[in-house]
């Protein structure tokens, strides 16, 4: 229960579900008042062979990354598909309107962005659609987020969640996306390299407009990285991008009728084949939630596309494309480089070819055309019985596609798997630590972990290499341990309920959750509570098994009257890098991690309202002032500084994002079409080396560590012995090209060499240059040579140094 500690049970994985009877027993024990410590109360009631606690923290190179068993029928060639997956995740084309994947995962994986970032509430029950006012007249669509509008849900004592609250909004701070259009058209393919869709505007948008204009919809949670995301055994906030990919939409086995084509042998009619009903085990892909969660924002209205755009069309778009088209590719970029058109934009490729190196030809190799029927089933038509013009329309009424562009979903979601594959950060220092270097973390540091560990609870969610109980590693697939899908233990109310793993209601916003008379009651957000597809089933695996109707495979482990909780959980992210991805849970209502910490020090916001779903650890944790602080810098110890500085694998093509409509939340200019002209963010190119100085992070939240830097690696005097005036002296420039400030001092070893100034800060205005002379007098012809070196004390690429070179002629 909230606030007691000596009776709670350590969170366990059960190896049977069937163990309620047991675990019920303890509970009642423990009522009557048994007085153990926890780890003995484990110890005590149940053997060793049944429980085991969640997995201690270990290095991320102790796991081995997830994927699908029956990869190799479908990826060709690996080094391809990566790249082809990373063309397509990171091009402006896909989208309706220029939005990639990357528009909303250039930042660590993340967001960065802060204006037109506020959703209103599109997920609450009931829906909202009204937003709230932050400040005096701040907040609504185009609005620019400032730090002290954090946290979302503000009180007057921050160790108490029930101290009054000064200010509290169900709003969303997230990502823009596309504008409202109804879909017409894909945009021509022709010398100008548009990539805009054509369609028709909703004027205004009901939502987001600013005075009738209307600016890009935002979507309803956060965005979570995609780095690391393949350790995840199911992806989004909310679970639904499931573990086993159908080939066609995010919800695997929720949707029962999906179908992919497959060319049986070379030449034959294509057959529609069912990866998710046991039918075909040869072609099942497990493991595959990066693809099941791909192949969900090319097609959403609030993210990449505009209303009722279908895959087949977008296929139609991009197979016959330059990749990246108007986007420059470093020459050096660590997948792509080999087909970087560098300087000129794009790829010298097209997607066409880049799919027919990464894929098996059974999946887009053939004459035979493929005709979608309004039930959305497909007739095959032989070759030559299609017209060249039928196969040319770009259209929203095309319903006849090449195979390459009928399979586009899935092709999609296993090219961008295959690239995300790759974002692994697993060198942060803790993982340094954790492999034995006991030099990595400092003192501090290692406070800080072992308030992860044990008082502040964190490793309870978080465990186990990957930082969360939702991991491939910790569930196990179904097919193999289906056990390991679920949990059961006590939840906030002291009652016993069974659940899913990795999913956990924090108390962060307010939901009520299933009522006894069926009803929802009010909740901010169902998160895996919420039922979806075709048969809107829920996407609950707890309640998907209790479900008379699932097309799930039933194991026997949920009884039809077992109490179910699922109301108001999101998925356990993973905690690397979490200092470069604010704004933090699934609102995105922290901003710093000092505010999480605090959050989770006080026992949650709403514990007392949601305690029928709570988690039971959600509970004061009474941390000193001491520990606070440990804990934060232990998580900042968890940053790969290779994603920081977007080095490779995390080096990636050019960007231009929106970033928000020119003018504010209270006035925007039209562009002449009903919508507002936009502001851009340029995101340079980059190679595998990455970049000097890390981009700012969230309202730079917290600082980028400062960078030293000087203007000339080399410097060069020419002077003559015998003329009695010096060469003209040089101004070296010192700067800062991170946040934050330093001081610096420069020193040479040579009597000849001067300088104006010796010590300084950076950056300080005006600027604190300083100007290097030279005096030959006396001195011989000859070359001469001297090493200035610039120090920062505490900046990491400090020191750096400067050559500087006299000539002296006769």
């Amino acid at each position: 229960m909230k606030g007691t500690t000596s009776l709670q049970p350590r969170r366990m994985k059960m190896t049977t579900i069937r163990m309620a009877v047991a675990f019920l027993a303890v509970a009642v024990l423990g009522a009557v008042g048994i007085a153990i410590n926890q780890d003995a109360q484990a110890q005590s009631f149940q053997p060793p062979n049944l429980l085991h606690v969640i997995d201690p923290l270990s290095s991320l190179k102790s796991i081995p990354v997830p994927e699908p068993r029956n990869l190799a029928r479908y990826i060709k060639d690996r080094n391809a598909a990566i790249a082809l997956g990373k063309a397509l995740f990171w091009d402006m084309a896909v989208g309706s309107d220029g939005q990639a994947c990357a528009s909303c995962h250039f930042h660590a994986g993340a967001d960065s962005r802060s204006k037109n970032q506020l959703n209103p509430g599109f997920r609450a029950v009931p829906p909202d659609n009204s937003f709230s006012t932050f400040g005096f007249s701040g907040g609504r669509p185009n609005y620019q987020l400032k730090a002290a509008d954090f946290p979302f849900h503000k009180v007057a004592d921050v160790n108490d969640q029930n101290s009054a609250v000064l200010f509290d909004t169900n709003d969303i701070a997230s990502s823009a996306g596309v504008f409202n259009f109804a879909f017409t058209a894909i945009a021509p393919l022709n010398a100008t390299n548009s990539a805009t869709d054509i369609g028709t505007i909703a004027s205004p948008d009901p939502v987001f407009n600013v005075g009738g204009i209307n600016v890009r919809g935002v979507e309803p949670r956060n965005t979570p990285t995609m780095i690391n995301a393949v350790f995840n055994h199911r992806n989004f906030w909310d679970g639904r991008a499931r573990a086993e990919f159908n080939g066609v939409n995010p919800i695997g086995q929720l949707d029962p009728g999906a179908k992919v084509a497959h060319v049986p042998t070379p030449g034959a009619q294509p057959e529609m084949v069912n990866l998710i009903d046991g039918s075909h085990p040869d072609l099942e892909l497990d493991n595959a939630s990066l693809a099941s969660q791909a192949v969900g924002p090319p097609l959403s209205n609030l993210e990449m596309s505009f209303n009722n755009r279908n895959f087949a069309i977008l296929g139609r778009k991009l197979v016959p494309r330059r990749p990246l088209a108007q986007q420059l590719v470093a020459r050096d970029d660590s997948s792509l480089g080999l087909l970087s058109r560098w300087p000129a934009q794009g790829l010298n490729t097209t997607y066409r070819d880049m799919i027919a190196a990464a894929f098996q030809d059974e999946w887009w190799d053939s004459a035979w055309v493929a005709q979608i029927n309004p039930d959305n089933s497909v007739t095959f038509m032989p070759s030559g019985t299609v017209g060249a013009s039928v196969l040319n329309n770009t259209s929203a009424s095309a319903n006849q596609f090449q195979l390459i562009e009928s399979n586009f979903p899935l092709i999609w979601g296993l090219a961008i798997q295959m690239y995300e594959t790759t974002l692994i950060a697993n060198d942060s220092r803790a993982d340094r630590f954790l492999e034995g270097h006991l030099e990595a973390l400092t003192a501090q540091e290692q406070l800080g972990m072992d308030v992860f560990r044990h008082k502040g609870r964190c490793i309870r969610c978080h465990g186990g290499p990957e930082t969360t109980n939702a991991s491939v590693s910790n569930i196990v697939d179904g097919l193999i341990a289906p056990a390991e899908l679920l949990e059961e233990m006590f939840m906030g109310d002291g009652k016993f309920a069974a659940y899913d793993n990795g999913f956990y209601n924090t108390g962060s916003r307010p939901c009520a959750g299933l009522q006894p008379n069926g009803q929802q009651g009010p909740c901010d957000d169902l998160g895996v509570g919420a039922s979806i597809g075709p048969l809107n089933l829920p996407l609950s695996n707890a309640r998907l098994m209790q479900n008379p109707n699932s097309p799930v495979t039933h194991i026997g482990l949920i009884g039809p009257n077992q109490r179910i909780v699922a109301d108001g959980a999101f998925k356990t992210p993973g905690l690397r890098n979490i200092e470069l991805t604010a704004p933090y849970f699934h609102n995105g209502g922290m901003l710093s991690l000092e505010q999480v910490v605090e959050f989770y020090n006080r026992g949650g916001d709403f514990a007392n309202f949601n305690m029928n779903n709570l988690d039971l650890d959600i509970t004061p944790l009474n941390l000193t002032a001491e520990e606070k602080a440990a804990l934060v810098v232990f998580l900042k110890a968890m940053t790969d500084e290779r994603v920081r500085y977007e080095q490779a694998p995390f080096d990636h093509p050019e960007l231009f994002v929106s970033n928000g409509a020119i003018g504010d939340q209270k006035r925007v200019l039209n562009d002449g079409t009903g919508k507002a002209a936009m502001d851009t963010l340029h995101v340079p190119q980059v190679g595998k080396g990455g970049r000097t100085a890390a981009p700012a992070n969230f309202l730079r939240t917290p600082l980028v560590p400062p960078v030293l830097w000087a203007s000339n690696p080399t410097m060069i005097f020419t002077a003559s012995a015998s003329a009695a005036t010096k060469p003209a002296g040089q101004v070296l420039n010192i700067r800062n090209l991170g946040e934050g400030q330093f001081s610096w001092t420069l020193s040479g070893t040579q009597p000849w060499l001067s300088f104006t100034r010796t010590s300084g800060v950076a950056p300080a205005s005006p600027a604190q240059d300083t100007t290097l002379s030279v005096s030959a007098s006396g001195m011989a012809p000859g070359s001469y040579m001297d090493t200035v070196t610039i120090t920062a004390p505490g900046i990491k690429n400090s020191p750096i140094q400067i050559t500087v070179r006299l000539v002296v002629k006769p």
